[in-house]
């Protein structure tokens, strides 16, 4: 699950970074929005945006937006509609498919499978992310580790959570990540990445992570020194809600752009951080 906040319309160049909380294959929705538009879909416009993803993103969620357009773009197209609760959902073709309507096809397969309801348009590629996501109403993040997980990051822009299973070691080390931008300071040059789960792997992963960003370290998988990523780090271990927890304040190199921690997960390097085994090949990254 990633979570986009953002305050009055950004450019599109702005939000490149943060693109990268939304995972593969819904990011473009961020990087794209002259030509995802044309579906009556603005993701400038969103006050949030918030996707679940395993290997691939499932659907993604824009909340704080006119869904009048994208309502009439999808009726437009011929879509099968039907009612679940507040929500109309629509469905174009088959299921997982790019949408046979040229406004539309921008979405990619995030098109098969939308639905609006005010203020709110879906986009998914299949009934059952669909149906996952109409019910994954605000807080989103209020059970279990993802709930310790959210406390830990405090106040994002931009945040990722992914479960070990979804990274290119299924099921090692600490049972969930999440990582992000932070809110403050203004210039987005502080980012927080937190590890939640039982105390064996978080305490070996904090082990790790007390070095992992000195100055003479060295990135696991692209080799650049530590020293021009990061201009300092702070580790913190508590316990909470019964699970144990390494949380780690970054504040990146002078000239760096935001979203380090985001680039650092794509590349497989962050599990490297945690001190597992980079991807088998360079260039290999992790997956959301």
């Amino acid at each position: 699950m990633e979570r986009l906040k953002q305050g009055p319309r950004p450019t599109a160049s702005a939000l490149d970074w943060a693109a990268g909380a939304l995972g593969p294959g819904a990011r473009e929705v961020v990087e794209r929005p002259s030509a995802v538009a044309r579906s009556g879909v603005d993701p400038l416009e969103a006050d949030s945006l918030i996707s679940a993803a395993t290997s691939y993103t499932l659907a993604l969620r824009l909340d704080g937006v006119d869904s009048k357009p994208a309502e009439a773009a999808f009726a437009a197209a011929g879509a099968k509609r039907s009612r679940a609760g507040e929500w109309t959902n629509y469905d174009l073709g088959a299921e997982w498919a790019v949408p046979d309507d040229p406004a539309l096809e921008p979405l990619g397969s995030l098109g098969a499978r939308p639905a609006v309801k005010p203020g709110s348009i879906l986009l998914a590629r299949s009934p059952l992310a669909r149906g996952e996501m109409e019910k994954s109403e605000p807080p989103a993040i209020d059970a279990g580790e993802v709930a310790v997980a959210a406390e830990c990051l405090g106040d994002v822009l931009a945040a990722r959570l992914v479960l070990n299973n979804h990274t290119h070691l299924p099921n090692s080390g600490p049972e969930l990540l999440a990582f992000g931008v932070s809110a403050s300071p203004a210039d987005l040059g502080r980012e927080v990445l937190c590890a939640v789960g039982d105390p064996d792997p978080v305490g070996r992963a904090a082990e790790s992570l007390g070095g992992a960003f000195a100055s003479d370290a060295r990135d696991g998988v692209s080799g650049e020194p530590m020293g021009e990523l990061v201009a300092g780090s702070e580790l913190d271990t508590y316990d909470a809600g019964g699970l144990a927890v390494a949380r780690v304040v970054l504040d990146r190199a002078s000239g760096t752009e935001p979203g380090f921690l985001f680039g650092a997960f794509d590349r497989g390097s962050m599990l490297t951080y945690l001190g597992m085994q980079p991807p088998p090949s360079p260039g290999v990254g992790s997956h959301a």
